[in-house]
């Protein structure tokens, strides 16, 4: 097709929780804190474990939600992957919500796209918007992003999870919002401390280096100095990197899914470490 507007897959996570938090900034959303459940009273739960009522905004923004998930152990064409099994049902948030507690919520980090797909249901129930419309009003116009595509879950909630389509060029001023504070023009989109709090690394990601922040994931780049790299990561090479330090941001777009060695999120992981030594050394 003649279009510029490229799949930025999971980085479509990242513009989500951007999204959450113009949402909580606007005073539609009380905080990070705040219980989600009481958002999806109108589904039917296949029990009633009581972990899952304790779970908060923050564990859904850093995947600690503690619902058993794996999109790790399959290929996302494999239906054996959950976010795959997901994406074949016809009801994606009844699918999340019915898959059984691991965990107490906030403890362990366990990738999970139904997560993201939970905000995107949770903006819609506060503002009566759905995601893209919203994003377009408080995020894209004030951006100057006017072409965009979004897609669109069976039941017609926003596909938040990986179903953005940007221009490369659209994508990078995503990344100066984050570089810049959340400032725009001379306009706070964000709450005060929300950049921060969204690149605290506290939460380890399982046989990586990398750390996860509010749907960023975070690249060291001088463990001495303790110092990260923002980093928005897509499966088949789609990668946003911030380095505030340089005044730097990178988007590299790819379509890479056929390398039988990268089933899901592990490889895009290893080109996220690759990517950032090669910019760095372009830098430095």
């Amino acid at each position: 097709q003649d279009t510029e507007l490229h799949t930025i897959q999971s980085i479509s996570k990242s513009v989500t929780s951007a999204l959450i938090g113009i949402a909580i900034n606007r005073g539609e959303l009380i905080g990070p804190e705040e219980k989600i459940m009481p958002y999806f009273e109108n589904y039917s739960l296949i029990d009633d474990d009581p972990r899952r009522s304790e779970i908060k905004l923050i564990d859904l923004l850093t995947m600690t939600a503690g619902i058993k998930w794996d999109e790790s152990t399959y290929a996302y064409t494999d239906p054996r992957n959950n976010a795959a099994s997901m994406e074949n049902s016809n009801e994606w948030v009844e699918y999340i919500l019915n898959q059984p507690m691991s965990d107490k919520p906030g403890n362990t980090f366990v990738y999970n796209s139904g997560i993201t797909v939970l905000l995107s249901h949770i903006l819609f129930s506060v503002t009566g918007e759905h995601t893209n419309t919203y994003a377009e009003k408080f995020l894209f116009k004030p951006l100057g992003i006017k072409d965009y595509y979004w897609k669109i879950t069976p039941t017609g909630l926003v596909d938040t999870e990986g179903g953005l389509y940007l221009k490369p060029k659209d994508l990078a001023k995503i990344g100066l919002l984050y570089a810049n504070d959340g400032i725009w023009e001379g306009k706070k989109l964000f709450p005060d401390g929300w950049v921060q709090m969204t690149m605290m690394p506290n939460v380890d990601v399982p046989e990586s280096k990398l750390k996860y922040g509010y749907q960023w994931w975070l690249t060291p780049y001088d463990e001495t100095e303790a110092k990260w790299a923002f980093t928005g990561i897509g499966y088949g090479g789609q990668y946003l990197f911030v380095l505030p330090d340089y005044n730097c941001i990178a988007v590299f777009t790819g379509w890479n899914i056929y390398d039988d060695r990268r089933p899901s999120t592990v490889g895009t992981i290893i080109g996220a470490e690759f990517l950032l030594g090669k910019i760095l050394e372009s830098l430095n």
